[in-house]
Protein backbone atom coordinates (compact mmCIF):
# COMPACT_ATOMS: atom_id res chain seq x y z
CA UNK A 1 0.00 0.00 0.00
CA UNK A 2 1.05 3.60 -0.47
CA UNK A 3 -0.41 6.90 0.60
CA UNK A 4 0.87 9.45 -1.93
CA UNK A 5 -1.35 11.42 -4.36
CA UNK A 6 -1.65 9.72 -7.75
CA UNK A 7 -1.39 11.39 -11.15
CA UNK A 8 -2.26 9.14 -14.08
CA UNK A 9 -0.50 10.20 -17.29
CA UNK A 10 -2.32 7.91 -19.74
CA UNK A 11 -6.13 7.62 -19.62
CA UNK A 12 -7.78 6.77 -22.93
CA UNK A 13 -11.09 8.57 -23.39
CA UNK A 14 -13.19 7.55 -26.39
CA UNK A 15 -16.23 8.70 -28.27
CA UNK A 16 -19.33 6.48 -28.24
CA UNK A 17 -19.47 6.86 -32.01
CA UNK A 18 -17.79 9.15 -34.54
CA UNK A 19 -21.01 11.17 -34.66
CA UNK A 20 -20.00 12.74 -31.33
CA UNK A 21 -17.08 14.47 -33.03
CA UNK A 22 -18.96 15.52 -36.15
CA UNK A 23 -20.51 18.71 -34.65
CA UNK A 24 -17.03 20.01 -33.84
CA UNK A 25 -15.94 19.87 -37.48
CA UNK A 26 -16.49 22.73 -39.86
CA UNK A 27 -19.66 22.57 -41.95
CA UNK A 28 -17.74 21.77 -45.11
CA UNK A 29 -15.96 18.84 -43.49
CA UNK A 30 -19.21 17.63 -41.92
CA UNK A 31 -20.70 17.40 -45.39
CA UNK A 32 -17.59 15.68 -46.71
CA UNK A 33 -17.48 13.08 -43.94
CA UNK A 34 -21.19 12.40 -43.69
CA UNK A 35 -21.79 12.21 -47.42
CA UNK A 36 -23.28 9.08 -49.00
CA UNK A 37 -19.87 7.81 -50.03
CA UNK A 38 -18.65 7.59 -46.43
CA UNK A 39 -21.33 5.52 -44.72
CA UNK A 40 -21.10 5.30 -40.93
CA UNK A 41 -18.52 8.11 -40.78
CA UNK A 42 -15.72 5.73 -41.65
CA UNK A 43 -13.11 8.46 -42.27
CA UNK A 44 -13.22 9.28 -38.54
CA UNK A 45 -13.18 5.66 -37.40
CA UNK A 46 -10.09 3.55 -36.94
CA UNK A 47 -9.35 0.45 -39.01
CA UNK A 48 -7.57 -2.45 -37.35
CA UNK A 49 -5.33 -5.15 -38.73
CA UNK A 50 -4.71 -7.24 -35.60
CA UNK A 51 -7.05 -9.54 -33.72
CA UNK A 52 -6.49 -9.81 -29.98
CA UNK A 53 -8.35 -12.85 -28.60
CA UNK A 54 -8.61 -11.15 -25.21
CA UNK A 55 -10.05 -8.01 -26.75
CA UNK A 56 -8.46 -4.60 -26.49
CA UNK A 57 -10.32 -3.39 -23.38
CA UNK A 58 -11.01 -4.42 -19.81
CA UNK A 59 -14.19 -6.47 -19.72
CA UNK A 60 -15.64 -4.44 -16.85
CA UNK A 61 -15.12 -1.19 -18.78
CA UNK A 62 -17.27 -2.24 -21.74
CA UNK A 63 -20.67 -0.53 -21.58
CA UNK A 64 -23.95 -2.49 -21.57
CA UNK A 65 -25.19 -0.70 -24.70
CA UNK A 66 -22.13 -1.78 -26.66
CA UNK A 67 -20.37 1.59 -26.54
CA UNK A 68 -16.57 1.50 -26.40
CA UNK A 69 -14.71 1.31 -23.12
CA UNK A 70 -13.59 4.74 -22.00
CA UNK A 71 -16.51 6.52 -23.66
CA UNK A 72 -18.57 7.08 -20.51
CA UNK A 73 -17.38 9.60 -17.93
CA UNK A 74 -19.42 8.15 -15.07
CA UNK A 75 -17.90 4.70 -15.62
CA UNK A 76 -14.41 6.19 -15.75
CA UNK A 77 -15.06 8.09 -12.55
CA UNK A 78 -16.45 5.09 -10.68
CA UNK A 79 -13.90 2.52 -11.91
CA UNK A 80 -10.79 4.64 -11.86
CA UNK A 81 -10.81 8.30 -10.88
CA UNK A 82 -12.61 7.82 -7.57
CA UNK A 83 -11.47 4.29 -6.90
CA UNK A 84 -7.69 4.82 -6.89
CA UNK A 85 -8.24 7.79 -6.27
CA UNK A 86 -6.68 9.93 -9.01
CA UNK A 87 -5.67 13.50 -8.16
CA UNK A 88 -5.13 14.39 -11.83
CA UNK A 89 -5.45 12.42 -15.05
CA UNK A 90 -4.11 13.13 -18.54
CA UNK A 91 -6.48 12.13 -21.35
CA UNK A 92 -4.83 10.52 -24.38
CA UNK A 93 -7.72 9.52 -26.70
CA UNK A 94 -9.03 6.23 -28.01
CA UNK A 95 -9.72 6.07 -31.73
CA UNK A 96 -8.37 9.60 -32.02
CA UNK A 97 -4.90 8.06 -31.91
CA UNK A 98 -5.52 6.66 -35.39
CA UNK A 99 -5.80 10.12 -36.91
CA UNK A 100 -2.65 9.61 -38.97
CA UNK A 101 -3.98 6.45 -40.53
CA UNK A 102 -6.17 8.71 -42.64
CA UNK A 103 -4.57 9.21 -46.07
CA UNK A 104 -6.03 12.72 -46.46
CA UNK A 105 -3.74 15.09 -44.51
CA UNK A 106 -6.30 17.90 -44.44
CA UNK A 107 -9.07 15.66 -43.15
CA UNK A 108 -6.69 14.22 -40.56
CA UNK A 109 -5.90 17.72 -39.34
CA UNK A 110 -9.61 18.53 -39.09
CA UNK A 111 -10.29 15.33 -37.14
CA UNK A 112 -7.50 16.23 -34.70
CA UNK A 113 -8.85 19.76 -34.27
CA UNK A 114 -12.41 18.53 -33.72
CA UNK A 115 -11.21 15.86 -31.29
CA UNK A 116 -9.45 18.48 -29.23
CA UNK A 117 -12.54 20.69 -29.06
CA UNK A 118 -14.70 17.67 -28.23
CA UNK A 119 -12.31 16.80 -25.39
CA UNK A 120 -12.49 20.29 -23.94
CA UNK A 121 -16.24 20.56 -24.25
CA UNK A 122 -17.33 17.05 -23.26
CA UNK A 123 -14.64 15.92 -20.82
CA UNK A 124 -12.62 18.71 -19.24
CA UNK A 125 -15.78 20.61 -18.37
CA UNK A 126 -17.03 17.67 -16.28
CA UNK A 127 -14.14 17.07 -13.91
CA UNK A 128 -11.39 19.44 -12.86
CA UNK A 129 -9.07 16.49 -12.29
CA UNK A 130 -8.91 15.82 -16.02
CA UNK A 131 -6.38 17.43 -18.37
CA UNK A 132 -6.25 17.14 -22.12
CA UNK A 133 -3.58 16.49 -24.73
CA UNK A 134 -3.46 18.56 -27.92
CA UNK A 135 -3.79 15.84 -30.52
CA UNK A 136 -2.06 16.69 -33.80
CA UNK A 137 -1.92 14.93 -37.13
CA UNK A 138 1.61 14.42 -38.37
CA UNK A 139 1.05 14.42 -42.12
CA UNK A 140 1.17 18.23 -42.32
CA UNK A 141 3.47 19.62 -39.59
CA UNK A 142 2.49 23.22 -40.40
CA UNK A 143 -1.18 22.50 -39.72
CA UNK A 144 -0.15 20.63 -36.58
CA UNK A 145 1.87 23.63 -35.40
CA UNK A 146 -1.13 25.90 -35.98
CA UNK A 147 -3.28 23.60 -33.84
CA UNK A 148 -0.70 23.67 -31.05
CA UNK A 149 -0.68 27.46 -31.07
CA UNK A 150 -4.48 27.60 -31.18
CA UNK A 151 -4.80 25.71 -27.90
CA UNK A 152 -1.36 26.20 -26.40
CA UNK A 153 -2.57 28.67 -23.78
CA UNK A 154 -5.57 26.63 -22.69
CA UNK A 155 -5.21 26.05 -18.93
CA UNK A 156 -6.25 22.41 -19.10
CA UNK A 157 -4.38 21.22 -22.20
CA UNK A 158 -1.07 20.07 -20.78
CA UNK A 159 0.91 18.54 -23.65
CA UNK A 160 1.15 17.98 -27.40
CA UNK A 161 0.37 14.42 -28.49
CA UNK A 162 1.83 12.81 -31.59
CA UNK A 163 0.26 9.44 -32.31
CA UNK A 164 2.52 6.94 -34.02
CA UNK A 165 0.43 6.09 -37.07
CA UNK A 166 0.86 6.63 -40.79
CA UNK A 167 4.01 5.87 -42.71
CA UNK A 168 6.75 8.45 -42.69
CA UNK A 169 9.98 9.58 -41.04
CA UNK A 170 10.62 9.20 -37.32
CA UNK A 171 9.58 12.23 -35.30
CA UNK A 172 13.00 13.77 -34.79
CA UNK A 173 13.29 14.36 -38.53
CA UNK A 174 13.57 18.03 -39.58
CA UNK A 175 10.24 17.75 -41.40
CA UNK A 176 8.59 17.83 -37.96
CA UNK A 177 10.47 20.94 -36.82
CA UNK A 178 7.32 23.12 -36.92
CA UNK A 179 5.83 20.83 -34.27
CA UNK A 180 8.97 20.95 -32.13
CA UNK A 181 9.06 24.73 -32.39
CA UNK A 182 5.38 25.24 -31.57
CA UNK A 183 5.58 22.96 -28.53
CA UNK A 184 8.52 24.96 -27.20
CA UNK A 185 6.83 28.26 -28.00
CA UNK A 186 3.80 27.19 -25.96
CA UNK A 187 5.96 25.67 -23.22
CA UNK A 188 4.30 22.27 -23.63
CA UNK A 189 5.92 18.82 -23.44
CA UNK A 190 5.78 16.73 -26.60
CA UNK A 191 4.33 13.26 -25.99
CA UNK A 192 4.66 10.32 -28.37
CA UNK A 193 2.21 7.46 -28.01
CA UNK A 194 2.92 3.94 -29.20
CA UNK A 195 1.62 2.80 -32.59
CA UNK A 196 -1.93 1.73 -33.06
CA UNK A 197 -2.90 -1.44 -34.85
CA UNK A 198 -2.84 0.13 -38.29
CA UNK A 199 -0.24 1.75 -40.52
CA UNK A 200 2.33 2.59 -37.86
CA UNK A 201 5.25 4.93 -38.43
CA UNK A 202 7.76 3.46 -38.39
CA UNK A 203 6.28 -0.05 -38.46
CA UNK A 204 5.67 -1.92 -35.21
CA UNK A 205 8.72 -4.05 -35.92
CA UNK A 206 12.02 -3.34 -37.59
CA UNK A 207 11.26 -5.65 -40.51
CA UNK A 208 7.83 -4.18 -41.23
CA UNK A 209 4.27 -5.11 -40.37
CA UNK A 210 3.85 -8.23 -38.24
CA UNK A 211 1.21 -10.94 -38.38
CA UNK A 212 0.01 -11.29 -34.80
CA UNK A 213 -1.14 -8.99 -32.03
CA UNK A 214 1.35 -10.78 -29.75
CA UNK A 215 4.23 -9.66 -31.99
CA UNK A 216 2.91 -6.12 -32.13
CA UNK A 217 2.55 -5.87 -28.36
CA UNK A 218 6.01 -7.29 -27.62
CA UNK A 219 7.80 -5.19 -30.25
CA UNK A 220 6.34 -1.73 -29.63
CA UNK A 221 9.60 -0.88 -27.89
CA UNK A 222 11.31 -0.91 -31.28
CA UNK A 223 9.11 1.94 -32.42
CA UNK A 224 9.89 4.01 -29.34
CA UNK A 225 13.62 3.43 -29.76
CA UNK A 226 13.46 4.53 -33.38
CA UNK A 227 11.80 7.84 -32.52
CA UNK A 228 14.09 8.48 -29.58
CA UNK A 229 17.26 7.86 -31.58
CA UNK A 230 15.84 10.17 -34.26
CA UNK A 231 15.59 13.03 -31.77
CA UNK A 232 19.19 12.47 -30.70
CA UNK A 233 20.64 11.96 -34.20
CA UNK A 234 18.94 15.05 -35.63
CA UNK A 235 20.10 17.26 -32.77
CA UNK A 236 16.57 18.28 -31.81
CA UNK A 237 17.55 18.94 -28.19
CA UNK A 238 20.49 21.05 -29.37
CA UNK A 239 18.20 23.30 -31.36
CA UNK A 240 15.36 23.28 -28.81
CA UNK A 241 17.02 23.07 -25.40
CA UNK A 242 13.71 23.62 -23.60
CA UNK A 243 11.85 20.78 -25.33
CA UNK A 244 10.69 17.98 -23.03
CA UNK A 245 9.82 14.61 -24.59
CA UNK A 246 7.40 12.07 -23.10
CA UNK A 247 7.22 8.46 -24.31
CA UNK A 248 3.80 7.01 -23.49
CA UNK A 249 2.96 3.30 -23.24
CA UNK A 250 6.21 2.01 -24.67
CA UNK A 251 7.75 0.17 -21.73
CA UNK A 252 10.85 1.33 -19.84
CA UNK A 253 13.38 -1.43 -19.16
CA UNK A 254 14.89 -1.21 -22.66
CA UNK A 255 16.29 2.29 -22.09
CA UNK A 256 19.62 1.49 -20.35
CA UNK A 257 20.96 -0.71 -23.16
CA UNK A 258 19.97 1.89 -25.75
CA UNK A 259 21.69 4.66 -23.78
CA UNK A 260 24.88 2.61 -23.50
CA UNK A 261 24.89 1.91 -27.23
CA UNK A 262 24.19 5.56 -28.09
CA UNK A 263 27.06 6.78 -25.93
CA UNK A 264 29.49 4.19 -27.30
CA UNK A 265 28.67 4.95 -30.92
CA UNK A 266 28.75 8.70 -30.27
CA UNK A 267 32.34 8.33 -29.07
CA UNK A 268 33.30 6.18 -32.05
CA UNK A 269 31.33 8.15 -34.66
CA UNK A 270 31.43 11.75 -33.40
CA UNK A 271 30.75 13.30 -36.80
CA UNK A 272 27.82 11.03 -37.63
CA UNK A 273 25.40 12.72 -35.23
CA UNK A 274 24.29 16.32 -34.80
CA UNK A 275 25.04 16.48 -31.08
CA UNK A 276 27.73 18.13 -29.00
CA UNK A 277 27.38 16.01 -25.86
CA UNK A 278 26.84 12.39 -24.89
CA UNK A 279 23.37 11.23 -25.91
CA UNK A 280 22.70 10.02 -22.37
CA UNK A 281 23.15 13.58 -21.11
CA UNK A 282 20.35 14.82 -23.36
CA UNK A 283 18.10 11.96 -22.35
CA UNK A 284 18.57 12.65 -18.66
CA UNK A 285 17.66 16.30 -19.25
CA UNK A 286 14.82 15.96 -21.79
CA UNK A 287 13.25 12.49 -21.55
CA UNK A 288 10.26 11.33 -19.52
CA UNK A 289 8.56 7.93 -19.73
CA UNK A 290 5.29 6.58 -18.43
CA UNK A 291 5.37 3.36 -16.46
CA UNK A 292 2.80 1.33 -18.39
CA UNK A 293 3.44 -1.37 -19.43
CA UNK A 294 6.00 -1.80 -16.66
CA UNK A 295 8.15 -4.85 -17.32
CA UNK A 296 7.98 -7.59 -14.69
CA UNK A 297 11.30 -9.24 -13.86
CA UNK A 298 11.55 -12.70 -12.27
CA UNK A 299 13.13 -10.95 -9.30
CA UNK A 300 11.94 -7.48 -8.30
CA UNK A 301 15.48 -6.44 -7.40
CA UNK A 302 16.54 -7.05 -11.03
CA UNK A 303 13.93 -4.60 -12.29
CA UNK A 304 14.90 -2.03 -9.64
CA UNK A 305 18.58 -2.32 -10.57
CA UNK A 306 17.70 -1.76 -14.23
CA UNK A 307 15.62 1.29 -13.40
CA UNK A 308 18.29 2.71 -11.10
CA UNK A 309 20.77 2.68 -13.99
CA UNK A 310 18.92 5.57 -15.67
CA UNK A 311 17.62 7.45 -12.62
CA UNK A 312 14.07 6.18 -13.03
CA UNK A 313 12.93 7.78 -9.79
CA UNK A 314 13.28 11.15 -11.52
CA UNK A 315 12.35 10.16 -15.09
CA UNK A 316 9.28 7.91 -14.75
CA UNK A 317 5.64 8.97 -14.34
CA UNK A 318 2.81 6.63 -13.41
CA UNK A 319 0.32 5.66 -16.11
CA UNK A 320 -2.52 3.15 -15.95
CA UNK A 321 -3.47 2.91 -19.64
CA UNK A 322 -7.13 2.67 -18.54
CA UNK A 323 -9.34 1.12 -19.94
CA UNK A 324 -7.14 -1.25 -21.95
CA UNK A 325 -6.89 -4.95 -21.17
CA UNK A 326 -3.35 -4.55 -19.79
CA UNK A 327 -4.18 -1.67 -17.45
CA UNK A 328 -1.61 -1.26 -14.68
CA UNK A 329 -3.16 -0.54 -11.31
CA UNK A 330 -1.34 1.94 -9.07
CA UNK A 331 -1.30 -0.63 -6.28
CA UNK A 332 0.38 -3.18 -8.54
CA UNK A 333 3.04 -0.78 -9.81
CA UNK A 334 3.77 0.40 -6.29
CA UNK A 335 4.74 -3.13 -5.25
CA UNK A 336 7.39 -3.25 -8.00
CA UNK A 337 9.05 0.02 -7.00
CA UNK A 338 10.97 1.08 -3.89
CA UNK A 339 8.73 2.93 -1.47
CA UNK A 340 10.99 5.99 -1.41
CA UNK A 341 10.34 6.37 -5.19
CA UNK A 342 6.56 6.48 -4.87
CA UNK A 343 6.09 10.17 -4.25
CA UNK A 344 8.22 11.10 -7.26
CA UNK A 345 6.82 8.59 -9.76
CA UNK A 346 3.18 8.75 -8.73
CA UNK A 347 3.03 12.51 -8.23
CA UNK A 348 6.00 14.87 -8.17
CA UNK A 349 7.55 14.13 -11.57
CA UNK A 350 4.32 14.90 -13.41
CA UNK A 351 3.70 18.00 -11.31
CA UNK A 352 7.13 19.32 -12.27
CA UNK A 353 6.92 18.42 -15.96
CA UNK A 354 3.49 19.98 -16.49
CA UNK A 355 4.20 22.99 -14.29
CA UNK A 356 1.26 22.29 -11.98
CA UNK A 357 0.79 23.56 -8.45
CA UNK A 358 -1.52 22.23 -5.76
CA UNK A 359 -3.76 25.30 -6.10
CA UNK A 360 -4.08 25.48 -9.88
CA UNK A 361 -7.55 23.93 -10.21
CA UNK A 362 -8.97 27.32 -11.14
CA UNK A 363 -9.14 26.68 -14.88
CA UNK A 364 -12.53 24.97 -14.85
CA UNK A 365 -14.49 28.21 -14.95
CA UNK A 366 -12.56 29.29 -18.03
CA UNK A 367 -13.45 26.18 -20.00
CA UNK A 368 -16.38 26.83 -22.31
CA UNK A 369 -17.79 25.15 -25.32
CA UNK A 370 -15.27 24.90 -28.12
CA UNK A 371 -17.64 23.53 -30.72
CA UNK A 372 -16.97 24.67 -34.26
CA UNK A 373 -19.29 27.29 -35.59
Amino acid sequence: MFDVPVIDCDIHHAWRSPSEVLPYMSRAWQEFVAGPGHGNLLPISAPSTFQNPQGGQRDDALLPDGSPAGSDYETLRAQHLDLVPIQRGVLTYGEGLFVDSNPNPFLASEIARASNDWTIDQWLSRDERLYGSILVSNQDPLLAAAEIRRLGNHPRMCQVLMAVNGLGPAFGDPIFEPIHAAACECNLPLAIHIPGFYGNSPAAAAHGMVSFYFEYHVLITQTMQTHLVSFISNGVFEKYPDLQLVLVEGGVAWLPALMWRLDRDWKELPRAMRTERLPSEYLREHLHMTTQPLETAPQTEDLVATLESFDAARLLMFASDYPHWDTDQASTVSRELPKDWHESIFHNNAMTLYGWTESDHDGLARVGSAAAE
